[in-house]
């Protein structure tokens, strides 16, 4: 797994309370996209690359595993839902990002891996 960070770190934010909540969402919506390369993809290789830039934090995680047919977004579900899949964790982690103000966007494909990318506005 590679790791790269770019950019300077961010001005520190005037409200904490709203800063503790990004975090937290970023972290469990990282947590979850971990989980799913260990338990789905079959990725050999897998990187996570985070940037500040333009008063955005940007976050990617991909892998180079199985990769999966995703459906189009539903808004009364939140998210994508692969097929034949009934869980919840594409969607949380949709909304975990919108709901700090963010953009999330996942592209998957059959043998060709899968990217999430993560746009939050730094507060």
């Amino acid at each position: 797994m590679t790791t790269e960070a770019k950019g300077r770190p961010p001005p520190r934010p005037a409200r904490p309370a709203a800063r503790s909540r990004s975090r937290h969402n970023l972290f469990l919506v990282t947590k979850e996209a971990l989980h799913n390369i260990v338990k789905h993809s079959g990725a050999a290789e897998a990187q996570i690359q985070v940037a500040g830039q333009d008063g955005l934090f940007k976050l990617a995680i991909l892998d180079n595993g199985k990769g999966f047919q995703p459906q189009p977004f539903d808004a009364t579900r939140n998210g994508f839902i692969p097929k034949g899949r009934r869980g919840n964790g594409l969607q949380n982690m949709r909304k975990r990002i919108e709901d700090i103000g963010g953009s999330y966007v996942l592209s998957s494909e059959p043998g060709k891996g899968t990217r999430i990318e993560i746009r939050v506005p730094l507060l």
